[in-house]
Order: structure tokens, then C-alpha cells, then sequence
């Protein structure tokens, strides 16, 4: 009860009650759907990813998965409960699918709340209160040493764009997406980038 209090007030009537309509939806009056984790998860998705997935489909692919089975996977995970289980709303949500899916990118949390979207987590979603639990392989197989696998994996993706371009409308849509002073940011860049070449 605490929890649904504590989500009513940090989200609001509105996604709040979308919340609650998706459960149901989705799994019919199963009492594991509204485990702490299963509706903080259901919560931080629909308000993260507002206007972007197909709500039709969110319920489809949710109700092909056991409320538990999301539990079980978010305790593998790290991070607060929420980001957890929101992470595996999105791995189901997205599924094999390449037409529906919602961006994965943990830099668009940033770019996210700078832009206004929404209410956002007040830290990055694989942010830890305190403490660092250290692994030394990451599940998308990049290591580490006192880095963050994002981090790196951003690194990684920004000297492969310089080696092999990028698809133009690629590059649109990501541009589209970021906020107006980073847009500025990117295009000083680039100038200056063509102006030494």
C-alpha cells in the first residue's frame, strides 16, 4: 500500500492510473502483478517512454510473461527496484521486434530529462545509493576497470561511428532526439572537426 502511495504522488492520477489499467489488462487479476517491483517497473516504463510505445502492445507482450518471472530477472539486475524492473519491461516489450521498439540507450536518460519528458528518475538508472558493486564483466560483455560499462560502451560506439559513418537518417533521428543545447554542442563540434580536416 505504501508503495502504490508513494507512486500516486511521484507520478501523478493520470500515469498512475494508466499504471493500474495495464496491469490489469495484461494479466487479469493476477496478485503477483502488483508486486512492489511489478507496478514501480509498469510505473517508471509508461512514464519514461510516453508517446513513444504502442500501449496495445505493451499489454500483449506483458501478458505473455508472469509477473514473477519479471521479479526473478530484476534481482539479477542492479539498480533500484524501479529502473530494474523497468528494464524488463523493455527487454519484453521490445521482444524481437524492430518496428516497435523503444530506445534502450541509457544516455537517453540524460538527454530525457534535460529535455522535459515526463518525470524522470532523479539519478541514472544503473546508479546505486552509495554503494558500487563491482563485476567484472558486464551481461553485454564489455569489461571494465572502475568504469562503467555504458561509458565504455558509448566510447566504443562514438570511435566506431568515426571508423564506419553512420546512415544518414541514423543520424537525424538521433539528433531529433537530443536536447536543443546539445544539438548546438554537436554542431560547434562538428565544425570545428571539418575546419582541422
Amino acid at each position: 500500500m505504501e508503495t502504490a502511495h508513494e507512486l500516486y504522488k511521484q507520478y501523478g492520477r493520470e500515469r498512475y492510473i494508466e499504471m493500474l489499467n495495464i496491469i490489469n489488462e495484461a494479466w487479469r487479476g493476477n496478485v503477483d502483478a502488483y508486486l512492489a517491483g511489478v507496478i514501480r517497473g509498469v510505473t517508471r516504463f509508461i512514464s519514461v517512454y510516453e508517446g513513444e510505445y504502442d500501449r496495445e502492445r505493451l499489454v500483449q507482450q506483458l501478458a505473455r510473461t508472469h509477473p514473477k518471472t519479471i521479479t526473478q530477472l530484476a534481482q539479477k539486475d542492479t539498480g533500484s527496484s524501479a529502473n530494474r524492473h523497468m528494464r524488463q519491461i523493455l527487454r519484453i516489450y521490445n521482444g524481437a521486434s524492430r518496428r516497435h521498439r523503444v530506445w534502450q540507450s541509457t544516455t537517453m536518460w540524460s538527454a530525457r530529462r534535460s529535455a522535459g519528458y515526463g518525470r524522470q528518475p532523479a539519478r541514472h538508472p544503473s546508479a546505486q545509493s552509495g554503494k558500487r558493486k563491482s563485476k567484472p564483466t558486464s551481461k553485454s560483455g564489455i569489461r571494465g576497470k572502475g568504469g562503467s560499462s555504458d561509458t565504455l560502451a558509448c566510447i566504443a560506439c562514438g570511435i566506431a561511428e568515426a571508423f564506419y559513418g553512420m546512415p544518414p537518417e541514423l543520424q537525424q533521428e538521433t539528433l531529433k532526439r537530443l536536447p536543443e543545447e546539445m544539438q548546438e554542442t554537436y554542431e560547434l563540434f562538428r565544425q570545428n572537426l571539418e575546419r582541422r580536416m
